[in-house]
């Protein structure tokens, strides 16, 4: 079973892996290539295919764990949402709304 969370980080890691690499786990996550049809176009084995995402998996994961990339990104995107949920067109914002949105963007500012 495909690890999803392993195709988001391809967004956020992509680039830090060897071009080959970093197409087959492309084409395994992204492209929902089978392991036989990337041995085809790679023109490598499929245990090497499998091997090959399986460094890439256990590496992708290790730099999410050390480097937290996404999880500050969908920290950011979650305090924009909330700054945007009190920011709604023709409402008039209370006092207390103002204090929320203040420590919204003090959480944005503190993680980037």
């Amino acid at each position: 079973m495909k690890n999803l969370k392993v195709s988001y980080l391809l967004d956020f890691y992509g680039n830090l892996f060897p071009k080959k690499q970093r197409e087959i786990l492309e084409m395994y996550y992204q492209d929902d290539m089978s392991l036989s049809e990337i041995a085809s176009v790679t023109d490598m084995t499929r245990q090497g295919v499998y091997d090959n995402i399986k460094r890439g998996e256990k590496e992708i994961i290790s730099l999410e764990d050390k480097l937290k990339l996404m999880d500050r990104f969908l920290e950011i995107s979650n305090s924009l949402d909330n700054i945007g949920s009190y920011l709604k067109p023709n409402t008039i914002l209370e006092n207390d709304d103002y204090e929320k949105i203040k420590a919204e963007i003090a959480k944005v500012k503190a993680i980037i």
